[in-house]
């Protein structure tokens, strides 16, 4: 799961910015990323 939002790129922030199923806050989204990414690197 945290390989797949790490790799997630700018043309997925966008569609996640659309869906209103979710929280739509971009520092959120992004902050989510980086911490996917983070999360790996220390495993």
């Amino acid at each position: 799961m945290y390989n797949l939002i790490a790799s997630y790129n700018d043309l997925k922030v966008h569609e996640l910015m659309k869906n209103a199923s979710i929280i739509r806050h971009k520092a959120k989204i992004l902050a989510a990323i980086r911490n996917a990414q983070k999360f790996i690197q220390i495993q």
